[in-house]
């Protein structure tokens, strides 16, 4: 009966430790995701940003170009 009864109680020590990591892994998954959400998000945002400076520099340089060529 004793072998029975350390058998068992090592058997749920290891379900319980089973299921703590799984519970765990599901917590750093789900952390991940959102670092992944909001990595993609800040790199949107960055291209954006980027893009807008290009429009803006072109744009300058097409008025510095425009403006002397129309004065008299």
């Amino acid at each position: 009966m004793a072998p029975q009864l350390a058998l068992a109680l090592l058997l749920g020590l290891f379900i319980t430790g089973v299921i703590t990591q799984a519970e765990r892994r599901a917590t750093l998954i789900d952390e991940l995701e959102r670092t992944r959400t909001d990595l993609a998000t800040a790199e949107h945002a960055r291209g954006v940003l980027t893009e807008r400076q290009r429009l803006a520099r072109k744009s300058t340089t097409l008025l510095r170009r425009a403006l002397p060529a129309s004065s008299p």
